[in-house]
């Protein structure tokens, strides 16, 4: 994702955090389409480059599921091609697409379940809907996010608590003698936190806790322990890409007016022509 707003700023009056969100702007509705990879002066002047997320839209939701260990049955149609009208032995029904549009088809291949290829293994039978409800209840959340929290949007913008996002949350590291926060990530689910690999991995261990509320008002702050970190399996530390990873929490959030999940931008093939780069007052 390439971004540039066209005044200059002084040099350095701006600093990129990298795993920092990129957000819609001008809006109510706050919508995160990606997260800060590298640039100078947050893209002022000159562009910068962050990380896409709709583009691993089906990764994010395969992580915040547990997976089965036993393999899937998988089947190939050389019959049928992209577009075509598919259907499972057990009588669901789906449409020939690639993986990558098709997050619902993790659902079968954690339950074990046939997996069919249309001409290829490029493309597959996409379900119509998931049927797993742990899935559907992901699925719901990203989908209805902006309905599901938009009365905690209007509580927060009403109560002047709108100077920092509700989703922002600082990752840290805790042992018997410190505690130091030094990654930044922000709430895409209850349960889920996206960052930046480069970030967490950088200390040569994992983070184990995160502090929610803590960049907006430490009166609001509370630590939640992490139950894992998942950095992206195409990771690559030396060109930066698919630098993306998820932290999951042991417990969820519940949703308030000082913390709540922000809305995936979802939409693949489009992004918004305004966007916000958050850098934290750094």
């Amino acid at each position: 994702l390439c971004y540039e707003n066209q005044p200059f700023l002084v040099p350095g009056a701006c600093d990129i955090v990298i795993g920092s969100p990129i957000e819609r702007n001008g809006e109510k509705r706050i919508y995160i389409d990606g997260i800060n990879l590298f640039g100078r002066d947050c893209g002022y002047g000159e562009p910068a480059v962050g990380i896409r997320l709709s583009s691993h839209k089906a990764w994010l939701e395969s992580v915040l599921l547990p997976r089965s260990k036993r393999d899937p049955l998988v089947y190939l149609d050389p019959d049928l091609e992209l577009d075509d009208k598919c259907e499972y032995a057990d009588l669901t029904k789906g449409i020939c697409m690639t993986e990558k549009h098709c997050p619902a088809i993790h659902t079968r291949l954690q339950n074990s379940q046939q997996v069919m290829f249309c001409g290829n293994r490029t493309v597959l039978c996409c379900p119509n809907k998931a049927t797993d409800p742990r899935m559907m209840a992901i699925e719901d959340e990203f989908n209805q996010c902006e309905k599901r929290y938009r009365h905690l949007r209007t509580d927060r913008q009403n109560g002047g608590s709108h100077a920092v996002s509700a989703h922002n949350i600082e990752i840290g590291w805790q042992d018997d003698r410190n505690t130091t926060y030094g990654c930044y990530g922000y709430l895409i689910s209850t349960r889920g936190i996206v960052s930046s690999a480069s970030c967490l991995s950088e200390r040569g261990r994992m983070p184990n806790i995160v502090r929610i509320g803590g960049i907006d008002s430490l009166d609001n702050s509370r630590v939640v322990p992490i139950e894992k970190v998942i950095i992206h399996p195409d990771y690559n530390k030396e060109t930066l890409e698919h630098n993306i990873a998820i932290v999951k929490l042991e417990s969820t959030v519940d949703p308030s007016e000082h913390v709540f999940p922000t809305c995936l931008w979802q939409n693949i093939t489009h992004s918004p022509v305004k966007q916000l780069v958050l850098d934290f007052g750094t």
